[in-house]
This record gives C-alpha cells, structure tokens and sequence, in this order.
C-alpha cells in the first residue's frame, strides 16, 4: 500500500511547534486530563503518527501504544520518545486491521485528525471498537465541516470560503487531501459504530486564523485569550441542546409530525422546552434517528423499536447486538417466507396469463379452471385455484346464471365449499 505520509513528518511536527498546532495540543491535552481514566491503563493512539499526543500521556504514566501505517512516522515516534525518556509500544499497521493485530483491549483510545484522511471512517470506527475493553473511552479530533470556511474567510481568502460552505473536501498542510465531516454525521457514524456518544467541544475555534510564526509572547496571549473565551462561551461550546424540531427534521430527514408521534410513543426521548416553549434536541437525536431510521429499512415495527433504542442509550453495545440480532433472524424467516408465498403466487399468475385466449366464455374457460387444468406446464402450486375475472354485460350475465341454476338442479348432492 502507498504511503501518502511518507516524508511528510517534518511537516507535521513542525506544526507543533507553531501557535495553532501547540494551541491544538494544548487544549485536547486539557481536555484528556478530564475524561481519561488515571494511569497507568491502555491507551491506543490510532493514528498516532510522530507522538504529539502519545509522549505527553507516556511522560505521565500511562501504557501508551501508537498505532500507524506510515513506517517514517513511527521511525520518527521512537527517536522523540527515546529523547523524551519515555516508552511506547509501537505498532505498524492499517487502522483498518487493527482487529487482527492480536492487540489487548484498550481502555482509551486516541484517533485525532486521522478519520479525515480515511475513505470509510466508519469502518475504522468500528474496528476501533472491536479493540476497546467495556467502557473504554474514544477521543475524536476531526474537522467540522459546519466551521470549516471560517478560518479561510477570517484570512480574506474568501473564494476559499465560499467553497467550503459547500464542499467537503480540501488539502491541508500536509499535501494530503482530506475531508471533514459535520458533528451530526460523527454523531451518526459513531453511534452506529456502537459508541455511545457523550458530548463534543469546540478546539482552536478562536485561534484558527491566528498566523504561523507568532513568537512565544503572542502564542501566550492566543492560548491564554481562547482559555478565557472557551471558559465564557462554555454554554454555546458544551451545550448540545440547540435544535428545533424544524432543525432537526432538515438534518435527519424524518419529517416533524413523524418526530412528535415517535416522542409520544418513546421512540426518541422527550425533548426539552425553550423559555418560548418550543422543542429543543441536541445532536444526539439526530445520531439516535439515523440508528431508528436503519432499524426501520430492516422492517423492525415501532413497538419493538422502542425498546431497542432503550437499549442503545444504555452503556455498551452488546445488548443492542443481542437483541437486533434477534430481531433481524425473526425478520429474515418472515422474509423469506413471503418470498416463497410470492413465489408461488406469480407462477400461478404466470400459467392462468397463459392459458386465458380470445375465445368466447364457456365449459373450458381458463376463468374457470383450476390452474393446473388450464396451465400449459404443471405449475409450482397444486390445488389451489386462481380466478380471473369475466366481463359479461347484463344479457350475458343472466344467461351464465341460468346456466348455473340449471347445473346445480341436475346436481345429485351439495357439498360445502
């Protein structure tokens, strides 16, 4: 496989070392230290690269294993963690094969600015849960496709902007194309990964446009000035309740009537109210309703998906997989059974189509026949009748219906159909 990074890590650790690049390590760094379990647990870096986050979280003790493709990245990773003093477990491997590497679980797992660059991600999302111990924690640093034109049109380069408020993707410092995914896709992908997704925060979003080349001084003051504004703006960062039912219909394709009948029925939650008294969601409903949205395609009635997204707001995703996989065998068998009724019904279809002419009504008419008298070829049914309708006007009508009385006064005996 082509190595698209390699002689690149030059680049990618240089950009450590400038305002935007240390104000990104600096941040999520922060950020870990709230929501990683103490050391010295697992933790897999996927995509780890140089180790801009792998040393740090080694420095304080944690049992760190980085994980990446590039040969000349990882060959980078071992010289600045032996200089650093510190150990990693290195592994050269595709994300995507990360299930066969024979790896122990992990009880945290780090994958930053990597899913980018990956045609799938949610393949990889899902292998990276095949790898997690019960209750691991994932920790995702990706673009945000909604704020993806900010940085661009805050530079005055605004033919740039006003591309990527409607395109995806781009080329990064790297020379690598790559391309960024809105929070209600993430949302989406990892729920249907089995990740339960908890909240997500803002990075960088006001030191993005800040220049390469700022001197210690000014990268001081930047990571300073977005401390203090992510501390103020922490309701609009940390907040995920900011949808109307209108917002959330547009996002997740399912139209508002249909969302307040399956809030009355608990397929979503209930949501909360704005001083106005309008309906609020956060961007977890529009993950919860893709995963209502598959489990409809496979033909799961409303009732049993009430409980299955139950179980999908629970911790782990084992119950979840017991009980749809359940659900889905009870689908098939009932599939596949009208798949033979069907079957059976269109060879009957097919010989009385056969066998009806342009003849007049009477005695041989295939109207009348059983399908197997009237068939060319024995069909797949036997014993069943097909009736095809006749169109008689009145005349003709009453006269088949003399006939009728006149067959059943010569009839011997009645017998009950």
């Amino acid at each position: 496989m082509e190595d698209r990074f390699a002689g690149r890590a030059d680049g990618f650790d240089e950009h450590y070392t400038e305002p935007r690049g240390r104000v990104r390590l600096d941040l999520v760094l922060e950020r870990l230290d709230g929501v990683l379990p103490p050391p010295p647990v697992r933790i897999l870096d996927a995509g780890g690269g140089t180790g801009a986050f792998a040393i740090p979280l080694a420095r304080i003790g944690y049992n760190v294993t980085l994980a990446d493709q590039s040969a000349d990245w990882l060959d980078r990773a071992r010289s600045k963690a032996d200089a650093a003093g510190v150990d990693l477990d290195l592994v050269n491997i595709g994300l995507e094969s990360l299930t066969d590497a024979g790896l122990e679980p992990f009880d945290a797992i780090l994958c930053h600015a990597v899913l980018m660059y990956i045609d799938d991600p949610a393949v990889v999302l899902r292998t990276l849960r095949s790898v997690a111990a019960p209750g691991a924690v994932l920790s995702l640093l990706e673009k945000n496709r909604d704020g993806i034109a900010l940085r661009p049109g805050l530079q005055g380069d605004y033919a740039e902007a006003r591309r990527l408020l409607t395109e995806r993707d781009s080329v990064g410092r790297l020379g690598v194309g790559n391309r960024a995914y809105a929070v209600s896709e993430w949302l989406a992908m990892l729920a249907a990964a089995g990740w339960s997704p908890d909240e997500w925060v803002g990075i960088r979003l006001f030191s993005d446009h800040a220049p390469d080349g700022l001197g210690t001084d000014a990268y001081t003051y930047v990571n300073k000035a977005t401390l203090d504004l992510r501390g103020s703006f922490k309701v609009r960062l940390f907040n995920m309740t900011t949808l109307t039912i209108s917002q959330l219909a547009r996002r997740s394709g399912v139209p508002a009537t249909t969302l307040r009948y399956y809030e009355k029925v608990g397929v979503i939650p209930a949501a909360t109210r704005s001083d106005a008294g309008y309906r609020l969601y956060d961007d977890a409903a529009v993950a919860r309703l893709a995963f209502v949205q598959r489990a409809k395609a496979l033909g799961i009635e409303l009732d049993d998906l009430a409980d299955l997204v139950r179980l999908w707001d629970g911790e782990g995703c084992a119950p979840v997989q017991e009980r749809l996989r359940a659900m889905v065998h009870d689908q098939r068998t009932a599939t596949h059974q009208r798949m033979e009724e069907l079957t059976k019904l269109a060879a009957d279809l097919d010989a009385v189509g056969a066998s009806i002419g342009d003849a007049a009504c009477g005695p041989d008419c295939a109207c009348l026949q059983p399908v197997a008298e009237s068939a060319s070829e024995p069909p797949v049914v036997s014993e069943r009748l097909i009736g095809a309708a006749c169109t008689l006007d009145a005349t003709q009508l009453r006269e088949r219906l003399r006939e009728w009385r006149e067959l059943r006064d010569r009839a011997t005996s009645v017998e009950p159909i």
